[in-house]
Formats: structure tokens, C-alpha cells, sequence
């Protein structure tokens, strides 16, 4: 039974708690509608709203759970307990009620009595989360501390901080390549052939891990300045000897080393031979990474494959990311699929010759997360690519909050939704937020970022 209905903010109350403060129900109304349901063609208005709204994507035979004429109590605890609410569970609805804010549940001008089915489904939405207990008041979170185990890490990439582009022996890789010819795909002009001159200058940046008491530093090493060919018959010492340096002053800190092995910096005379289009690259990479677990794999105990692979992918589908091959619709599925094998290979190389002996782990989810969206089905664009060819169209709630970067909004909620999910999914597998940030057009004053971190 539904005795009390309340807005009940997924935040519970803080930073973004707008919606329970200026939302009210109207209770009379919703007795109105027990004591009218009979009126009601429960079922008919049920499918038409659900066929129009894109957070309800579900078929015909939830529909079978109404009758006809009324919704009984039992018929509604049936409904809650379906696989829908699985599934609605999964997804963010807070900041839908800023557009709905509690509508009148029944249109007084109409003698019919229509039911307001948007506002019925926050009711529901709301008795959901209030019976699970998925909510607790504000002050149950006032003394939370991070469980013993868990690890703060800091994160940097080869290309994005070492510099040091063209000196002892490095190669050409393909950011290299697209930054140098084409420079004004780049907003700024930009590249990394200093970046933050990381190369000359790592031991203060690990200093300034240490000193912000971080326990682990994820870093890539970047495969041109390994192999500067890429392919294993050329082995770069003045790389090892680097890297080595690297690790052994992380770990002088006290700091776990998180690596890396492939970051985005595609040799280029292995791009020249197709790169990730290229099914050869799959044992090519495992050349690579056999080498890397062969030479640092007694130091570095976490290992990351391949970062953001979508991305890497859809530098073949789009001119927007190297190697900016605008092969939409075809590379990025060829891409993706060598990706994947790729991955798999590595896997189980190090499963069968390292792990045993040097003790470290791929048994862990990583996750980049810096922000959420909402979705709806339809096509995107004409242009054959795997956006348009998964039907979904993306778009964010207006009332999020805005940070310095054009795609990125502050949605927190999005963030601990996804981590329950994975928490839940995986049966609680170790999980690491390998990154996760906020960019902001004010270095100095960044109250944005200030409010992203602590939201």
C-alpha cells in the first residue's frame, strides 16, 4: 500500500537535492484516481505511453500485467517486481522530474478524467526507490570513510605528458603524424612534442604523486619509444632504460605502478601497413607486450591493456582522432574487432607465461568516467557508422550542470549508478576509475572542478 509520496532526490539531499525542495504531490488527487480507477483504460493508455517515451523501451507483454478496467494492488506490486524495473533501476529519471515536476495526475477540464501517465510513473519510480531503501538521510552520510584496501591513483598518458618527441631513439607514432600534418584538427594548434616535459622532469612529477599521498600511479609506456619501428626486431635500449627509471622511482615512493601498454601512440610504420585494421596486428601487439611483461613485468604488478578502444576505433571512422582515417561504417568495426582480439591474446600471454611467476593481475574492471547522458532510440545521422547503426540517439538534461569542456556535464548520479551496476553485474570484481576529471576554462579559480569532485 501506498500510504506516503514524497520526491525523493537519487543525491538524498546535498548539492543537487532542487527536487525535493520544490516539489510537492498532491495526495487528494491520487485518491481521486484509486477511487476513479474503474473509469480508467488502464492497459490502452499504458501501451501508447510507453511506445512514446524513450525511458520506458520495453514490449508488448508488460502489458499483460494491467487489466483492462482497473490497477489492482497486487497487479502493481507484479509490476514492480518485473524485469522493467530492472531495468529502469539502471537508468537516471531525477532530473526528468524537472520537466514533469508533478503535472496534475488527472486533466480537470475533461469529464474522462484522463490518467497523467508521466506523473504515474514517477509515483511508481519513487514508491520503487522508497521500498528498497536505495535512499538514506543525509546525516547517515556524514561519517562515510573509504573501506581499508581502497587505493587513490593518478593517472597521466605517455603522449599527453612525456615530450621528448623525437630524442634518444624514439620513433614516429601516429599522433605524431596527425598533430605535425595536420595540425588544425587540433583546437588550439596543440601537440605533444613537449607536453609537460615529463621525460626530464618525471622525478618531480612523482614527487608530487608522493606528496598528495596517492597509493598508485597509472602511466603508459609508449610503444615508438620501445620499438621505434614498432615490430620487435629493433629494440630501443635507451626506452627500457627509461622506463626502468620510471618504475624504480615510483616505487622508491611507495607507490603501486598501474601501466599502460597501449595509449593511442600507434607506431607509424605499423599504421603504415594498415595498423589496427590489419588482423597481422594481433600477434604484433603481443610481440610488444611480451616484451614489456619480459622486461618490467617484476616491477608492475597492474596491467591495462588498451585504453578507451572505442576511441582508438574511431580513428577510423571519423577524421577527428588519429590516425583520422574517415572510413565510416567499415574501419571502425574492423578496428574494433582486431582491438578486442588483440586484447584477448595479450590476456592470455600473460596468463600463460607471466602471471604465475610474477604475480601480477588483469583480474579487475577499469573504468573512464567523466560524465552521463540519456538516451532514445532513432537513427543519428546519415552517414553509415556504428552511431548511427546502434539506433540511439544521445542528449543531456539542460539543468545539468556545465563544465569547461563542450560534451561534458556534471552528473554524479550518472557516475554512482554505473558503479552499483558494475558492483552488482560482475559480483563486486575489483574495480579502478582509471580516470575521471573535469576540465574547466579557469586554471586558477576552478570552483567547476571544485563542485564535479566534491559532487
Amino acid at each position: 500500500m501506498i500510504s506516503k509520496a514524497a520526491i525523493l532526490s537519487n543525491t538524498c539531499g546535498g548539492y543537487l537535492d532542487k527536487y525535493r525542495k520544490r516539489a510537492s504531490f498532491n495526495w487528494e488527487k491520487m485518491q481521486l484516481f484509486v477511487e476513479n480507477r474503474h473509469r480508467l483504460n488502464i492497459k490502452k493508455q499504458v501501451w501508447s505511453f510507453f511506445e512514446s517515451d524513450p525511458l520506458f523501451y520495453t514490449s508488448s507483454s508488460t502489458l499483460s500485467l494491467f487489466d483492462e478496467k482497473e490497477l489492482t494492488s497486487k497487479q502493481l506490486v507484479k509490476f514492480l517486481n518485473s524485469g522493467l524495473f530492472s531495468r529502469i533501476q539502471e537508468m537516471d529519471f531525477q532530473n526528468r522530474i524537472e520537466f514533469y515536476v508533478w503535472k496534475v495526475i488527472f486533466n480537470e477540464t475533461e469529464m474522462n478524467m484522463q490518467l497523467n501517465l508521466q506523473s504515474l510513473k514517477l509515483i511508481v519510480l519513487i514508491f520503487v526507490k522508497y521500498c528498497r531503501g536505495q535512499c538514506k538521510p543525509d546525516e547517515e552520510f556524514a561519517n562515510l570513510t573509504f573501506p581499508k584496501g581502497f587505493l587513490f591513483n593518478v593517472a597521466t598518458a605517455a603522449y599527453q605528458s612525456e615530450g621528448a618527441w623525437d630524442v634518444d631513439g624514439k620513433g614516429i607514432h601516429i599522433w605524431d603524424s596527425f598533430t605535425h600534418l595536420e595540425p588544425y584538427k587540433i583546437i588550439d594548434r596543440s601537440n605533444g612534442d613537449v607536453a609537460s616535459d615529463s621525460y626530464y622532469k618525471y622525478k618531480e612529477d612523482i614527487q608530487n604523486v608522493h606528496d598528495l599521498k596517492f597509493d598508485m600511479y597509472r602511466f603508459s609506456i609508449m610503444w615508438a619509444r620501445i620499438l621505434p619501428d614498432g615490430y620487435r626486431h629493433r629494440i630501443n635500449q635507451k626506452g627500457i632504460d627509461f622506463y626502468n627509471r620510471f618504475i624504480d622511482e615510483v616505487l622508491s615512493k611507495g607507490k603501486q605502478p598501474m601501466v599502460t601498454l597501449y595509449h593511442w601512440d600507434l607506431p607509424q610504420p605499423i599504421e603504415d601497413n594498415g595498423g589496427w585494421l590489419n588482423p597481422a596486428i594481433v600477434q604484433i601487439f603481443a610481440d610488444y607486450a611480451d616484451l614489456i611483461f619480459n622486461h618490467f613485468g617484476d616491477k608492475v604488478k597492474w596491467w591495462i591493456t588498451v585504453n578507451e578502444p572505442m576511441n582508438v576505433a574511431a580513428g577510423y571512422g571519423t577524421s577527428v582522432l588519429a590516425p583520422g582515417l574517415d572510413i565510416h561504417g567499415v574501419g571502425e568495426y574492423l578496428a574494433g574487432h582486431n582491438i578486442i582480439k588483440a586484447h584477448a591474446n595479450v590476456f592470455r600471454l600473460y596468463e600463460r607465461k607471466y602471471r604465475i611467476k610474477q604475480q601480477g593481475s588483469y583480474h579487475f574492471l577499469g573504468i573512464n568516467h567523466y560524465t552521463s547522458v540519456l538516451c532514445t532510440t532513432g537513427e543519428s545521422g546519415r552517414k553509415p557508422s556504428w552511431e548511427r547503426d546502434s539506433d540511439v540517439l544521445l542528449y543531456v538534461d539542460p539543468s545539468w550542470p556545465r563544465t569547461g569542456t563542450f560534451w561534458q556535464r556534471i552528473v554524479p548520479q550518472g557516475f554512482g549508478g554505473l558503479l552499483n551496476w558494475l558492483k552488482i553485474q560482475y559480483d563486486n570484481l575489483p574495480t579502478f576509475v582509471i580516470e575521471n576529471g573535469c576540465g574547466t576554462e579557469n586554471y586558477l579559480e576552478d570552483d567547476i572542478r571544485i563542485t564535479y569532485y566534491k559532487v
